[in-house]
């Protein structure tokens, strides 16, 4: 798809340019690209891409303070790179409105990271994204593979993940079998 170039690049523009190639089915990250190829500005069209998929126009701004410096590392080519970059550390995925239920289950999740000292920072950013964008098990499933490399003799952890577990209405197999295994845990220190 080629852009209207005689046009400004303006943020309605650019918003609205952004919606079409998702709305065409392009992921966050390939829309993103797309642009930066159109000629548009990379901030810009980070802003705009995480607009159309949901975020705040304040929100995505603030989210892009992150990655301060990003763009001037960034050579010819490696568009994709920089997309990938920030897919990876959730800046296209919208924040969420947690219900109370989800609110609960969040913060149990936090008070498990608070038995722990120095989570990787691989593990850190995507936790975090997995709370502010409310994918919650996602969130439990990986603190329990963490847990059973890092912290295995942590009781409080494991305790903490008991807990946590308990606050899960969904009954699917990976979130049972995560569920007992922390119980187990548990059991044998």
């Amino acid at each position: 798809m080629m852009f209207d170039m005689s046009a400004s690049s303006n943020d309605e523009l650019l918003e609205r340019a952004a919606r079409e190639q998702l709305a065409s089915g392009a992921a966050a990250p390939d829309a993103f690209v797309k642009l930066l190829v159109a000629g548009f500005a990379p901030a810009e069209a980070a802003v705009a891409v995480c607009v159309a998929a949901g975020s705040p126009r304040a929100d995505a701004q603030r989210r892009l303070e992150e990655f301060g410096g990003l763009w001037d590392l960034i050579e010819a080519d490696e568009e994709a790179d920089a997309a990938d970059l920030l897919a990876r550390h959730g800046y296209f995925d919208p924040d969420v409105t947690l219900n109370e239920d989800q609110q609960e289950i969040a913060s149990r999740l936090r008070a498990v990271l608070g038995t722990v000292e120095g989570v990787p920072s691989g593990y850190a950013v995507t936790l975090f994204n997995d709370l502010r964008t409310g994918r919650l098990v996602k969130a439990f499933l990986r603190l329990e593979s963490l847990g059973s490399m890092r912290w295995r003799e942590n009781r409080a952890f494991w305790i903490a993940m008991c807990r946590a577990g308990e606050a899960f209405e969904d009954d699917h197999a990976n979130l049972d079998a995560a569920r007992q295994r922390c119980h187990e845990c548990v059991a044998d220190l």
